[in-house]
């Protein structure tokens, strides 16, 4: 809860493999997820209000490569499947941000209105990209009638779809897509699992 991750490099000895514990945020740390393509690069998602790049090599609160502030905590954040170029993060704020040009180029943010209030007794939402292309993530809805929905990384962040059915009564806090067909599957802590193809 104080900001802190503990980083274990599992090549030394487990004598000697004793966790680094490294104070990054001003507030619990809420996602921490490495990069597909540069297993160096880390980013962070926090209650500061932050979603920070990190080189794991030079690991300190003052080293981060690039920071976003939303208006609220930061829940979740992932980073794109194929070029590593681009994150997603997901915030009490009620937006979604496309975070473009990671790692090289001009960076670039997006901000997606989009309501992630889903309560104490739900798991908040986790926007996750579809590790088949940068282009496309997924995520849940609060709507009626319910819904998991799919936006672009391209432009402002388009909807690209509304996954919907007569049967889907219930909110899909946690969604993912399959590796290599068109499948996506949402569930929540109710035990229910829905699958779209």
């Amino acid at each position: 809860a104080d900001g802190s991750i503990s980083l274990i490099d599992a090549r030394s000895h487990p004598a000697r493999g004793r966790p680094k514990h490294l104070h990054l945020h001003g507030g619990k740390v809420r996602s921490i997820q490495v990069s597909p393509v540069d297993p160096n690069l880390i980013a962070t998602a926090s209650h500061d209000c932050t979603v920070r790049v990190w080189d794991a090599r030079k690991l300190t609160a003052t080293n981060y490569l690039n920071e976003w502030r939303h208006g609220k905590g930061v829940n979740f954040v992932d980073w794109s499947p194929i070029t590593g170029s681009c994150l997603v993060s997901t915030s009490t704020d009620d937006t979604l941000r496309v975070l473009g040009g990671i790692g090289g180029g001009k960076v670039t943010e997006s901000v997606i209105r989009h309501d992630n209030q889903t309560g104490r007794w739900l798991t908040p939402f986790r926007a996750v990209f579809d590790p088949k292309c940068d282009s496309a993530f997924v995520v849940g809805s609060m709507r009626n009638p319910r819904e998991i929905e799919v936006f672009s990384t391209a432009g402002k962040g388009e909807r690209l779809k509304r996954l919907s059915h007569d049967n889907f009564s219930t909110i899909t806090s946690l969604n993912a897509c399959h590796p290599t067909i068109n499948v996506i599957a949402g569930g929540n802590s109710s035990g229910k699992v829905f699958v779209w193809r």
